[in-house]
């Protein structure tokens, strides 16, 4: 896993606009929505205790790859929301896909402030991932391990857009990773199944023009 640096000033305008729009809605409606999934708290579930647990599962072949707790809503694909969040989560899922070359996107993420996502890995949808993170201060992180050496490494978020790319998926080379929040927390995710269309997609986003 790795940071990549949002030189694309379209790019990083696009997404500021994302911002732009959330603030002027209506926050009460997705709030009550969000669903804390399990019982633990979000230091256990970014925890080295919870990612031996889950190491364990998988070892047992009985972890699938989708995180198994978490404190969050994700807007995409989501019916529950009003018309203005599925229109802005559509503009997201689609048209800034399509916008970066992108095969897919994976969610597109709201974490409360007490918000976080417990260690997984994403291998039931292999690929190349490009994840951008938004919050006012920086005050939260996202948590990987590295797949070679086994060791965990903290990335403390930025104030505002920051972006990483890495893999996930099946086989030894899985990024197990999670993240945790203190304050609102956005995150856009998008993954591609050829690396070559990966490092386009980083290029692009790395470049000052």
């Amino acid at each position: 896993m790795r940071e990549v640096l949002i030189k694309n000033q379209e790019i990083r305008d696009r997404l500021d606009g994302f911002i732009d729009t959330i603030n002027s809605m209506d926050f009460r409606a997705i709030k009550s929505s969000i669903k804390e999934r399990g019982d633990k708290y979000k230091e256990y579930a970014t925890s080295t205790d919870y990612l031996n647990y889950i190491l364990s599962k998988l070892d047992k072949q009985a972890f699938e790859g989708p995180p198994e707790i978490a404190k969050l809503i994700d807007l995409c694909n989501n019916h529950t929301i009003p018309k203005d969040w599925h229109d802005l989560a559509e503009d997201v899922q689609y048209t800034f896909a399509q916008e970066l070359g992108a095969q897919q996107n994976a969610l597109f993420c709201y974490y409360p402030e007490d918000g976080y996502i417990g260690w997984h890995d994403n291998r039931d949808a292999p690929g190349f991932t490009v994840l951008f993170n938004w919050s006012k201060t920086g005050d939260g992180f996202y948590r990987y391990r590295d797949w070679e050496t086994g060791k965990v490494h903290t990335i403390k978020d930025k104030a505002g857009w920051s972006c990483k790319t890495g893999y996930y998926g099946p086989g030894d080379k899985s990024t197990f990773h999670c993240a945790m929040t203190n304050e609102p927390r956005w995150s856009i995710a998008f993954y591609m199944r050829n690396e070559n269309m990966r490092d386009i997609i980083i290029d692009e986003i790395e470049n000052y023009d």
